[in-house]
């Protein structure tokens, strides 16, 4: 490439002037009758007739003209990676500054750019990146602009298999739908899109939180509300990391399925047992085909989840009176055999539903925490109770540490050990109440 085609792009100049650089920078790697062809069309508009406006005052030509850029941008185009960065830099900020950020114009017009970015071939995606980010960090907060340029950040990553770099953030995501001046369906594209892209690159457990995201967004009355309810209900009830429903069984949109038989299944994970789990495979087992899930997965899924709620009437201090529980008893509710009590056990403390002891010798569980599977009013009654034990037990603690303080000095000297056994006994009475009550 001759040296005489090289464009500075971030210099200073008139409209015209700049319009020039990109036009110029277009048109490289044309012969020179087909460059002469390629420039005049932009040349003619950038005159100004007679007796007409300046373009410089004229905001209509102005935006003619960028248009007419904009159509003419194919690929990242034949230069360094520098020049290709200031090109683009310089065609947003024309763009930034003859539309409104918050009307639908800009988006017009970024969004072919945007496409053209991300199709280019034969280059690297670091490029790519710093240009999309440039654009995303210089429109204002509010702009639709920058959900469009982080889609475009999520394709590029995920087809390059680096969805890492851009450590998606929970809470960025969060404030940015806060700010973003969109609509809810463009919010709950956004959240599947990050999902699918997190899902790709192997983080399922991050991905289903913005699929969960994205459920709760959307209101019962959207077109969309019915499908993705029942598309959310099928992938928690299939991952294997998923115990609990509260979530999606508070998503307004949940109200639209609730004559569907995906939703009384629902149910049953949600606080339900085997009995109710019989019933409903009695009467609808085509709907596990139709919804993809895998009867044998979903039967054991729910075993687990029976367990946590029988292992919570045998807690600590529960009504039972004991914290065992016989293995006949759990094999007669989980619809299992004797042998398989203790690898179902097993399994239920690794996800974390239960925490406790298995005894060969007296054949029992001795349970030591369990899972809340649907956290309601009597739960909520039960965690005030507990606090309430731990703020008195701390009282208690600090009024002997008070009542040791202002003891003579020698007295603190002799028995300081007995202080220290002392409150650290309190201390751990209470921090085990507490985590039975979690």
């Amino acid at each position: 490439m001759a040296s005489g085609d090289s464009v500075i792009i971030f210099s200073e100049g008139t409209f015209q002037e700049q319009i020039q650089e990109l036009v110029n920078y277009l048109a490289r790697g044309l012969s020179q009758d087909d460059r002469i062809a390629y420039i005049k069309p932009y040349q003619d508009v950038l005159l100004t007739p007679a007796g007409g406006k300046p373009i410089a005052e004229d905001e209509e030509r102005k935006q003619q003209t960028v248009r007419m850029v904009v159509a003419g941008v194919k690929g990242l185009g034949e230069g360094s990676e520098r020049e290709q960065e200031g090109f683009f830099n310089l065609l947003f900020a024309h763009i930034i500054s003859l539309w409104p950020a918050t009307e639908p114009g800009i988006v017009e017009q970024v969004d072919p750019l945007l496409a053209q970015i991300a199709a280019a071939p034969g280059q690297t995606s670091s490029v790519k990146y710093r240009i999309i980010s440039n654009l995303f960090n210089v429109v204002p907060a509010y702009s639709a602009v920058r959900l469009h340029a982080y889609k475009t950040l999520l394709q590029v990553a995920s087809e390059n298999g680096e969805v890492g770099l851009l450590q998606v953030s929970k809470s960025d995501v969060e404030g940015w739908l806060a700010e973003w001046e969109v609509g809810v369906d463009e919010k709950a594209t956004l959240l599947l899109q990050i999902a699918e892209a997190l899902e790709k690159s192997g983080q399922p457990e991050e991905a289903y939180t913005f699929l969960i995201r994205r459920l709760t967004i959307l209101p019962p009355t959207d077109s969309s509300a019915t499908d993705v309810a029942l598309t959310t209900i099928s992938k928690a009830l299939s991952l294997p990391f998923v115990y609990s429903f509260d979530a999606i069984m508070e998503a307004p949109a949940v109200a639209t399925i609730k004559s569907h038989p995906l939703f009384s299944l629902l149910r049953i994970f949600w606080r339900g047992g085997m009995g109710e789990w019989t019933e409903w495979v009695s009467a609808h087992s085509s709907t596990l085909g139709e919804s993809g899930l895998d009867k044998s997965a979903l039967e054991n899924k729910l075993r687990l989840l029976a367990l946590s709620s029988l292992a919570s009437q045998f807690l600590p201090d529960s009504p039972s009176g004991t914290s065992d529980i016989p293995y006949a008893l759990i094999s007669k509710s989980l619809s299992i055999s004797d042998d398989e009590v203790e690898p179902t056990v097993i399994a239920a403390i690794r996800v974390g539903l239960v925490a406790g002891k298995l005894s060969q010798t007296t054949k029992c569980f001795r349970v030591y925490r369990s899972a809340v599977r649907a956290f309601e009013q009597a739960e909520w009654e039960r965690l005030e109770e507990r606090t309430n034990t731990w703020r008195e037990g701390l009282i208690g603690v600090l009024s002997v540490l008070k009542t040791r303080r202002e003891r003579p000095a020698t007295d603190k000297t002799s028995d300081s050990k007995a202080v220290v056994e002392s409150v650290g006994a309190a201390l751990l009475a209470e921090a085990t109440t507490v985590e039975a009550a979690a």
